[in-house]
């Protein structure tokens, strides 16, 4: 049986709906806790909700910003626990994506990617990136263990007496005369008082008068009756109640243990993280500058210029690196900023990012949406002929308030290298708005 067109024009358009729900452009992942600290997303690590993701345009409408969080279920069509997804316009253009630390456990730091963003370019091919995951490490969860012991003390005594005594007293006097004539007139009179006193005695008294007279031309008759006089007296019986006492004790105890933030195993040179939590990272710990030495980051004149108030601080650096023949379009570049209280700047350029002219010899990278929201501006490396080294030079923005003191030290990181290139141990000399190195250190 054949379709009609307005058949094949319904199917076709259900088809292209569906289509274009699953397949919209989007970044979407997953936030993990490296629960098993083995330093990579896989299945003994969990996952975690409430987990704030940003996403900035970098070239199509560079400073827009898109917002997801881990867990909410929205948009529908990537839910679960730590999942997030954000649909975007159908446009070519680059994104950063990273965390903005709300929701982000304290003391946590994002391992994977190594330099804690993304940055993703979609195209009509591809449209969308299914993977850009995260992983935190130093993020276990606080276990509280409580015991407690009640105990209560209560004793109540009662007594009670009750005694009650009562008087009635009722006197009635009637008096009547009568005197018949042809006329007869008769008058009633009645008095009744009633007085009640209650404290621990109650006496009741009532008094009742009641007069009659009649006058009749025939005769005339008086008569008077009684009175009476009655007295009672009632004693309630006295009672007394004890309640039996009653003794409960209370004791309360609470311990609680909390797992470290930080749990030591052995460094990893090339990772830009404190492993064995000594304070120290990568070359700047003893662990990793032994045997080959790590290698130094020569004539590096970098600076630090702390911004006005509300504004990010600019650190700015230059150095030669003695690196092997390399290509640097396939390997992530980072940069790791130290002092002995820990990290002051750290971000990581994906293998992608720097982008050669047309001999070879430079490759650059820019982001101007660094200024406003932070991480490298400007990175470019050169080498003037095969065999000779490497020039590296950066802007970066950033919080880095953290530099407070002169003995600072700066690592430049390249993919695929066993060892950081490090800045010697030479103290930083300060500026009126800020620190420089020596030139060569």
């Amino acid at each position: 049986m054949s379709m009609s067109v307005r058949q094949i024009t319904r199917a076709m358009l259900l088809t292209f709906l569906f289509t274009s729900s699953a397949h919209a452009w989007h970044i979407q992942g997953i936030v993990y806790c490296d629960a098993n600290h083995s330093g990579s997303i896989d299945t003994g690590d969990t996952k975690l909700n409430g987990v704030q993701v940003k996403i900035t345009s970098q070239t199509a409408s560079p400073g827009t910003n898109y917002f997801d969080t881990t867990g909410d279920n929205t948009p529908s069509t990537f839910t679960g626990p730590g999942a997030y997804r954000v649909d975007l316009p159908a446009v070519n253009d680059t994104y950063k994506v990273r965390l903005t630390g709300v929701g982000v456990p304290s003391g946590a730091t994002v391992i994977v990617p190594s330099g804690g963003n993304y940055f993703v370019t979609l195209s009509t091919n591809p449209d969308h990136k299914d993977d850009a995951n995260f992983l935190l490490n130093s993020c276990t969860a606080v276990t509280t263990s409580t015991t407690s012991t009640s105990t209560t003390s209560s004793t109540s005594t009662s007594h009670s007496t009750s005694t009650s005594t009562s008087t009635s007293t009722s006197t009635s006097t009637s008096t009547s005369t009568s005197t018949s004539t042809s006329t007869s007139t008769s008058t009633s009179t009645s008095t009744s008082t009633s007085t009640s006193t209650s404290t621990s005695t109650s006496t009741s008294t009532s008094t009742s008068t009641s007069t009659s007279t009649s006058t009749s031309t025939t005769e005339t008759t008086t008569s008077t009756t009684e009175t009476t006089t009655s007295t009672t007296t009632t004693t309630t019986e006295s009672s007394t109640t004890t309640t039996e006492p009653t003794t409960t004790t209370t004791t309360s105890s609470s311990t609680t243990t909390t797992t470290p933030s930080c749990v030591p195993v052995p460094e990893i040179c090339n990772n830009m993280i404190d492993d064995d939590c000594d304070g120290k990272t990568d070359c700047t710990d003893e662990d990793c500058d032994g045997t080959p030495p790590c290698p130094p980051a020569k004539k590096d004149p970098t600076q630090i210029r702390f911004g006005r108030e509300g504004a990010l601080d600019l650190i700015r650096g230059h150095a030669t690196l003695d690196l092997p023949d390399t290509d640097l379009t396939t390997v992530d570049v980072g940069l790791l900023l130290t002092n002995a209280h820990g990290v002051i700047y750290r971000d990581v350029l994906p293998a992608g990012s720097l982008v050669p002219n047309s001999t070879g010899k430079v490759l650059r990278f820019k982001n101007p949406d660094a200024r406003e929201h932070g991480g490298i501006y400007l990175l470019k490396m050169k080498r003037r002929a095969e065999g000779s080294p490497y020039s590296i030079s950066f802007d970066a923005y950033g919080e880095l308030s953290a530099a407070t003191e002169p003995h600072m030290r700066l690592q430049y990181y390249i993919a695929g290298q066993p060892l950081p290139f490090i800045t010697s141990n030479e103290p930083w000399r300060p500026t009126p708005h800020g620190w420089r190195a020596p030139m060569d250190h």
